[in-house]
């Protein structure tokens, strides 16, 4: 399955942030980026990304709170959760919400 349209990052910690947009800007993929989860939302609405990637746990609202809302304004964007306080309760509850993937940070 191929990712078509833009892909929101969404991450409070800047540098997993940047590191995140520069390996998918190097195969061409147009890439935006929030630390902020509540402007995340406003992004989703706005831009209509087909993939977000959103961290778990962040201030505000947490990634499985941006998932259900994601999903609640375009049942069909792609939602993937990172994370690096994975655990079999939370991968449980991203894939009830949704999620497409759930994957552990740090990832290369």
């Amino acid at each position: 399955m191929g990712i078509t349209g833009k892909i929101l990052i969404v991450d409070d910690e800047r540098e997993a942030l940047e590191n995140c947009r520069r390996i998918l800007s190097r195969v061409s993929y147009d890439c935006l980026v929030t630390a902020d989860p509540a402007d995340a939302l406003d992004m989703i609405e706005r831009e209509r990304p087909g993939l977000v990637m959103t961290d778990l746990r962040m201030p505000k609202l947490d990634g499985i709170e941006v998932l259900a809302a994601a999903k609640r304004m375009d049942p069909a964007v792609l939602v993937v959760l990172l994370t690096a306080h994975a655990t079999v309760d939370t991968a449980v509850t991203a894939m009830r919400y949704g999620a497409f993937d759930y994957i552990t940070k740090p990832f290369t």
